[in-house]
């Protein structure tokens, strides 16, 4: 029988509280009840919410379902069969009944067991993941930060302590993310190592810049004039302010270049480039002599060469 993430099927993560755990259930469980969901797997899908919940709500079946998954709750979830194994002397053991009590000690309860999970079996523990917010500069640049983690006692004695752990988050980092800290996970039984936690990044907007894969873009609006003659601009970089050179004739979308001065990628020496996308913006109001020269270059232009930006388009 495959195995049930029930935090998956519950949208949470391996750390979420109690709270947060009957706030994603009710929520679930309005969405897919079968006198409210058409979908055609309502009633599928709500049952394995209600499962889910039911193991995730209580403290010793979820702790057994965090070791041992959902085959150590008896074959799948709360109504599957029950698992039996053998002890040395040959005494049928109910492990289902016996994971009821409060307390449960992991090691004293496998000790002298035969069968698929033997006592001195290391088992590595379970990664978590964690969700960050940075901002856009953060996110570009790195940033070295403090953040508490809930993870389970390593006695596997039930409970859970709350760890502060100093992360570092290398430059270039992008929206989903995933940043390993080796060791920080689950604790292991039997010996085992521990899991690991992964840092989820969750980037927010900048004002002007806007970023896609290594690369940085920003609006550059420019005057009828400017967009004309040709400009020498000053612009915000990731970096600092640099001049850039428009060209005459410059047409709104044209894409300015600025190389190297994009996104630092964390798996690579070389940062992607700076766009800047021209936007020719007119004057909302012309004064009337301003109107007059207007009109007199509009002349000048379609006399001296013809001038007609939509020509050849239809």
């Amino acid at each position: 029988m495959a195995k049930k993430d029930y935090y998956e099927i519950l949208g949470v993560s391996r750390a979420a509280g109690d709270a947060e755990i009957k706030k994603a259930y009710r929520k679930l469980a309005r969405e897919h009840h079968p006198d409210v969901s058409k979908a055609p797997d309502a009633a599928e899908r709500f049952a394995q919410i209600n499962e889910a919940y039911e193991v995730l709500s209580d403290k010793n079946k979820r702790q057994t379902y965090d070791y041992l998954g959902s085959e150590g709750l008896g074959g799948g979830g709360p109504g599957g069969s029950r698992v039996r194994w053998s002890s040395a002397d040959g005494q049928r053991i109910n492990v289902e009944e016996i994971f009821g009590r409060s307390g449960v000690d992991f090691e004293d309860l496998f000790s002298g067991f035969t069968g698929r999970r033997q006592r001195h079996r290391p088992q590595r523990g379970g990664d978590i993941e964690y969700s960050l917010s940075l901002d856009f500069l953060q996110a570009v640049n790195g940033v070295t930060t403090n953040i508490q983690v809930q993870r389970p006692k390593p006695s596997g004695r039930g409970g859970f302590i709350t760890e502060q752990i100093e992360v570092k988050i290398p430059p270039g980092v992008d929206d989903g993310s995933r940043v390993r800290v080796r060791g920080k996970g689950q604790p292991g039984f039997n010996g085992g190592e521990p899991g690991d936690l992964y840092i989820v990044t969750r980037v927010g907007q900048h004002p002007y810049f806007r970023r896609i894969g290594p690369d940085v873009y920003i609006d550059l609006p420019i005057t009828v004039t400017e967009a004309m003659l040709g400009a020498k601009i000053e612009i915000p970089t990731l970096t600092g302010k640099t001049r850039l050179t428009v060209p005459p004739g410059a047409a709104s979308g044209v894409r300015l270049r600025l190389a190297g001065k994009g996104i630092p990628n964390p798996n690579k020496n070389t940062p992607g480039d700076q766009y800047a996308v021209i936007k020719i913006v007119p004057p909302k109001k012309l004064s009337a002599a301003a109107r007059q020269l207007a009109e007199q270059l509009a002349e000048q232009l379609a006399e001296s060469n013809g001038y007609n930006p939509r020509e050849g388009l239809w």
